[in-house]
């Protein structure tokens, strides 16, 4: 008895991986298809079953479509591939043809304008100089770029942008002839703590740290501003400085080593002989300078070179 029993299972197993082995595999192709790699397999474009169906969903049909309008699949050129690279019995049914798009996403403005600011924070020359407000953030176009490249983004700056007022960026989202261009721009401001100065300073006048306060000021309308208020005492005003007026590199200069008016030496020097005698400064100058000098002993004008102070040689 217990023979024939296990005869009778083992002919129920055999008849089973027979009508496995001949089940017929289903193919079902949807009308619409939404992709995303670059290529498009069985798998993207329609529902498998059967007992071989993994390796039936992953026959490669063709290379995904390149632009946003997509491409159509007819049934027939699907059954070709089927028929072709599977060896196994199948039914094909569903659609007549698929049309194939690939998937796009539309970055959020939310995420252009953090986008923007995190770059300005991380690029800006001035970020260690104060507190960097974006104001008036604006957008040139909607950016739309496939799903596998919504992260893939270069920041393009111009080497002479400098963070200040009106600042634009253009961000490239995506790769090879995928590309989507979106410029960004808004207005910044820099509130820093700056040395200003304390009472009106007139033009010629030597800084001291009597005429310097620090004040908190927006300095994007203030080209080279100076920080430091050490960098700012000694030197002589270019130009009459307004009170509260933050001092800039361009309103300052080292006070010359001689002023127009000054009695200074004149040194003639040939190879072995120096003689030395007064003479008046017609203009100021720095070391290494030259400048005009009037004789006092016979009022001849020469030019000669700043080698100290109230010292101007002349070389034979």
């Amino acid at each position: 008895m217990m023979k024939l029993i296990s005869c009778l299972f083992m002919s129920l197993l055999l008849l089973a991986g027979i009508a496995a082995a001949t089940e017929t595999h289903v193919v079902t192709l949807h009308k619409k298809a939404v992709v995303s790699a670059e290529r498009v397999h069985l798998r993207d474009i329609a529902g498998v079953t059967g007992p071989d169906c993994e390796r039936l969903a992953g026959i490669y049909l063709l290379q995904s479509p390149r632009g946003p309008i997509g491409s159509r699949l007819s049934s027939d050129y699907v059954f070709r591939k089927i028929r072709d690279e599977f060896k196994g019995s199948f039914e094909l049914k569903g659609a007549q043809e698929v049309n194939i798009t690939r998937k796009y996403v539309k970055i959020s403005v939310e995420r252009l304008e953090r986008l923007f600011t995190e770059t300005v924070l991380a690029e800006s020359p001035w970020k260690d100089k104060g507190t960097i407000v974006i104001e008036g953030i604006s957008i040139s176009n909607s950016v739309t770029v496939l799903s596998q490249h919504r992260d893939i983004i270069q920041a393009k700056i111009s080497p002479h942008e400098d963070f200040l007022g009106h600042t634009s960026i253009a961000f490239v989202f995506g790769e090879g002839s995928q590309k989507s261009q979106v410029n960004i721009s808004a207005r910044l401001k820099v509130i820093a703590d700056v040395p200003v100065a304390k009472k009106p300073i007139s033009r010629g006048d030597i800084i001291t740290e009597a005429d310097i306060e620090v004040r908190s000021l927006d300095i994007s309308t203030y080209p080279r501003v100076v920080f430091d208020a050490q960098e700012c005492i000694g030197k002589r005003a270019k130009t009459r400085l307004r009170s509260g007026r933050p001092f800039a590199e361009l309103n300052m200069e080292l006070p010359p080593l001689i002023s127009r008016g000054d009695i200074v030496y004149i040194e003639v020097r040939s190879k072995n002989l120096v003689i030395r005698d007064k003479g008046e400064a017609l203009k100021d100058g720095s070391l290494s300078e030259q400048i005009p000098v009037r004789n006092m002993t016979s009022g001849r004008q020469i030019v000669g070179t700043i080698i100290a102070a109230s010292c101007v040689a002349v070389y034979f």
